[in-house]
């Protein structure tokens, strides 16, 4: 009898237990987070699992220092940039300079051209910091060419840089707020100025660094008759009156500009950006 009972009673159990509901086990995400709108940063929610091993959230930016990228995801792109930011330049004085005229300004004859330009290579080579310069002639570059170009250009010449020379004249206009008396009006003069503008570029060759860029740019003025025949080419004069004039301030920068390089070196001032992310 008791054998009997003892069956009924395990028969029953999975009975009982199979019919009761199944209670639903939730976990927290750790993941789950809520904002508060009255900080700049998030909190995790009473609920939420902590992580040890989640990457802490940057809260303040104000930390972050210019220059560097928060993070160490960089592209090809960022990577080269970063690259041309801790390159140094250690040039061997006196420089071997290599000077490329890059283009060729129509408004100005190349008479008057190549005269400006010889006398701005005299000057250079004036500089006791420079022991010789080498013309590099625009017809052995495509037109529009890069710095890659221009470096790989210089190192056929083996030179320390190549000084890169970029001109801009303008075709002389009229200055309509000039006055203009009631002579100019009959004898037809009026007031013209030109402008000319005459940039330098010194690309160190190995590292393709800048060492230094200055430019010179000036104004001229003067009145004519632009249809007088006893006057020849007054356009072309008055370029070249304001091209001279820039020429002149040019070499003088320039040369100050290698100077004031040296210098640097010597005192130990030419620095590189120092990043804090390893690239």
């Amino acid at each position: 009898m008791k054998k009997i009972s003892s069956l009924l009673l395990l028969s029953i159990i999975p009975l009982v237990l199979s019919a009761c509901p199944t209670a639903n086990v939730v976990t927290p995400s750790p993941s789950a987070y809520s904002y508060q709108s009255d900080s700049p940063s998030y909190y995790p929610s009473p609920s939420a699992t902590p992580v040890a091993t989640q990457a802490p959230i940057q809260k303040d930016l104000s930390s972050l220092r210019a220059g560097v990228l928060p993070d160490p995801s960089l592209v090809d792109s960022e990577r080269k940039l970063a690259g041309m930011l801790v390159r140094l330049t250690k040039p061997i004085f006196p420089l071997k300079i290599g000077v490329l005229l890059y283009r060729n300004a129509d408004i100005l004859t190349e008479s008057d051209r190549r005269k400006n330009f010889e006398t701005f290579l005299e000057k250079i080579k004036q500089n006791s910091n420079v022991g010789q310069v080498i013309e590099i002639s625009s017809n052995l570059i495509a037109p529009n060419s890069g710095l890659e170009e221009i470096r790989a250009l210089g190192s056929r010449f083996q030179v320390a840089s190549v000084l890169v020379i970029n001109e801009t004249y303008q075709f002389p206009q009229e200055n309509n707020e000039a006055i203009v008396t009631p002579i100019d009006r009959i004898t037809g003069t009026r007031t013209w100025e030109s402008f000319a503008n005459i940039e330098a570029y010194s690309i160190d060759i190995l590292n393709g660094v800048m060492l230094f860029s200055t430019a010179s740019g000036s104004k001229k003025s003067e009145k004519y008759n632009r249809n007088n025949s006893n006057i020849k080419n007054p356009d072309i004069n008055l370029v070249r009156t304001v091209a001279n004039t820039t020429w002149r301030s040019l070499e003088n920068k320039v040369s100050d500009e290698i100077s004031a390089y040296k210098k640097r070196l010597d005192e130990n001032k030419v620095i590189p950006v120092s990043l804090d992310n390893k690239i």
